[in-house]
């Protein structure tokens, strides 16, 4: 009896949503090199990240005016896409990707209050705590993506400039990732003091969100297993 009350409590704790933003993320970050194909890498980027938007709304599915802000978000950036590669019109890119950027920033804070609420470990909370990770390295690539494409040259990777900082975004999610994991292998580098900085609040936070993430986890198994003596 016991076992299955146990097992009924860790089923509610699996929370799917969390798991679909998940894997989302993890296939893009996957096929992120097919983003750089000449003719077809901004049509399969757009598509992707259209895809984060769905899988980041549904995320949110257990909030009625969260859903909706991010709806409202979403279609933004999707309709500054159809400008930009529909009609050619360069402001809907920025329009695009700016949204974008507000739109990871929203559901990691969704996710964060959620995560804050909850006053135990489970599948849920480490879902989430590991999405609201990857999302914080999609929001600077993003961020470091719209920046080389307004202001060309902010970024050298080898040695020598983007070219095309439209097929730049794969480079720059590499970037943005072994930044926040404070890897660091130097063969892509900002050139402009703003990135720099940029990237350094970005390491910062990756740093303390490992930090707190383990932190908070033990705080929670020591005050269960004070409650279970």
């Amino acid at each position: 009896m016991k076992f299955l009350e146990r097992r009924r409590k860790d089923d509610e704790g699996l929370h799917y949503p969390y798991i679909v933003l998940f894997l989302s993320l993890i296939v893009v970050i996957s096929l992120s090199p097919l983003f750089a194909s000449p003719g077809i890498g901004a049509l399969l980027l757009t598509g992707f990240m259209f895809v984060i938007l769905f899988t980041g709304i549904y995320a949110l599915c257990e909030r009625r005016i969260p859903v909706l802000a991010a709806t409202c978000i979403a279609l933004g950036s999707v309709a500054g896409g159809i400008l930009f590669l529909g009609f050619g019109i360069s402001s809907g890119f920025v329009l695009q990707y700016a949204l974008m950027i507000l739109f990871y920033s929203f559901v990691v804070f969704v996710i964060l209050f959620d995560l804050l609420r909850s006053d135990e470990i489970s599948s849920r909370t480490i879902s989430g705590a590991v999405c609201v990770y990857l999302l914080v390295g999609f929001v600077f690539a993003t961020a470091y993506f719209l920046v080389e494409n307004l202001w060309p040259g902010s970024f050298a990777f080898e040695g020598s400039l983007f070219s095309e900082p439209l097929h730049a975004y794969p480079k720059l999610l590499y970037y943005s990732f072994i930044t926040l994991t404070t890897t660091g292998t130097g063969d892509i580098y900002p050139m402009v003091d703003g990135v720099r900085a940029l990237a350094t609040l970005e390491a910062i936070l990756g740093i303390f969100y490992i930090a707190i993430f383990i932190t908070g986890m033990i705080s929670i198994l020591t005050v269960r297993g004070r409650k279970k003596e």
